[in-house]
């Protein structure tokens, strides 16, 4: 409406306004606009500087939240009681690392978060119903003060069905905490130099993690990797500090992992076959035969597990 506008919004365009100056020091910043904004506000790509040029890197998307609001759902029922599972999916089909900026415009302060943690949940759980990102908020609150497992480690609660019947995903709600910031940038800090330097190679770091978590479930690898502990504005160091999901469930993502590997298995055998490297072709067997149990071996190399043909 001309001459109006909710002051909530206002303040919503102003964090995003400083978030994109303060990320502008390391990145290449370009705003959605709001006509065009499906989730992401702002699209980054990360940058370094050789000499006296600026070399781009790895793209990462940044949705930006005010301090005193800064959680962010996705999934659970509407108004309606209509499950929004295009929120679900929105979120867990991303093809590049995904950013949450929480802007403190009091303290004139930018802190991000990771999105690591969420990836445990699809592969665990499957479809959640809802899926609630919350900054700040230690992973160790949900595992060890309440004495949870690693297999059972974010509070739930479950949801209501919706006004068909039907049942919202898994039927919870998970409140998955996203730690303390991976970085935190205040006015003043983000013109020094080797400050920004610092902070460039501590995106790259994270954004490295999450493309490889990408990777994996573009390749429906239930494979998770998550840093166990990080300092902010530092970049976490292996070896020893990274954590890998693995399912305690019986039989539970055996179908799905041996289904990613079996092409390349499929494909080593036929190149051994091929190559007269026999004695390597009866080292691979065994694997190939469990695979072809959960009928997922391609059938022409089939023939080497059920004949041993060569």
């Amino acid at each position: 409406m001309p001459g109006l506008q909710l002051a909530s919004f206002w303040e919503g365009n102003r964090a995003q306004l400083f978030a994109t100056y303060v990320l502008s020091s390391v990145a290449a910043v370009v705003p959605v606009p709001v006509p065009m904004d499906f989730g992401h506000d702002l699209l980054c790509t990360l940058t370094r500087l050789e000499r006296h040029a600026l070399f781009a890197g790895r793209a990462f998307s940044v949705q930006v939240k005010s301090k005193s609001d800064p959680e962010i759902r996705y999934g659970g029922l509407n108004k309606r009681r209509e499950w929004k599972r295009y929120e679900v999916d929105w979120l867990y089909e991303q093809q590049q690392s995904f950013v949450v900026c929480v802007v403190d415009l009091k303290e004139w302060t930018v802190n991000l978060y990771s999105t690591q943690f969420m990836w445990w949940i699809p592969w665990q759980k499957g479809t959640p119903g809802e899926v609630i990102l919350v900054p700040d908020l230690p992973l160790d609150d949900f595992r060890e003060a309440e004495g949870r497992s690693m297999e059972n480690r974010y509070r739930s609660a479950a949801l209501e069905n919706a006004s068909d019947g039907s049942r919202p995903g898994d039927g919870f709600s998970y409140r998955i905490p996203l730690g303390n910031p991976i970085v935190s940038v205040s006015v003043k800090e983000q013109e020094a130099a080797e400050f920004r330097e610092q902070i460039r190679g501590c995106l790259e770091r994270w954004v490295g993690l999450d493309y490889r978590n990408l990777t994996y479930r573009r390749l429906k690898v239930p494979y998770v990797e998550e840093w166990i502990t990080w300092v902010t504005n530092e970049p976490p160091t292996p070896p020893g500090n990274l954590w890998c999901f693995h399912n305690p469930t019986h039989d539970k993502n055996i179908k799905e992992i041996l289904s990613s590997i079996s092409p390349a298995i499929a494909s080593l055998m036929h190149n051994l076959n091929r190559q007269g490297q026999y004695d390597k072709l009866e080292v691979v067997k065994p694997l190939a035969s469990l695979i072809h149990e959960y009928g997922l071996l391609d059938e022409t190399a089939t023939r080497f597990v059920t004949d041993g043909n060569r």
